[in-house]
């Protein structure tokens, strides 16, 4: 993909074209993903993980810290919302992977990796 890292941001999840750490969680997610690994689909990754990042962070603003998981159910009388239980996974699964699992950009990244680098996923030691 030949396309900057922000272009794909902003194509994939441009409700995050205006927010004020945008650029900062950019240069985290580089620092956090392999341009070894994803190649040509380095830049998709990057941006993939900016927008979970993101979307974690735009979670924790709105809802208040500590929520975690994808929304099951909503109520509108007397408000209300209830998150999925984390998942147990297996002892080889990290971290990284159950928090990737949050989002939909997260399984996406996941999704990328598994096709980008499969025996460093099927491992266990999570996405590159």
């Amino acid at each position: 993909m030949s396309d900057t890292i922000d272009n794909i941001l902003s194509c994939i999840a441009s409700r995050f074209d205006d927010f004020p750490n945008r650029a900062c969680q950019i240069e985290i997610a580089k620092a956090q993903t392999s341009l070894t690994c994803y190649g040509d689909n380095y830049n998709l990754a990057v941006a993939l993980r900016a927008a979970h990042q993101l979307t974690l962070s735009d979670t924790e603003n709105t809802i208040g810290g500590g929520a975690s998981g994808p929304i099951v159910s909503k109520r509108e009388g007397s408000v209300g919302i209830t998150f999925a239980a984390g998942e147990s996974g297996s002892a080889a699964e990290s971290t990284g992977n159950k928090d990737l699992k949050q989002t939909s950009y997260g399984r996406w990244l996941m999704s990328l990796s598994n096709a980008s680098c499969p025996g460093i996923y099927r491992a266990g030691i999570g996405v590159c």
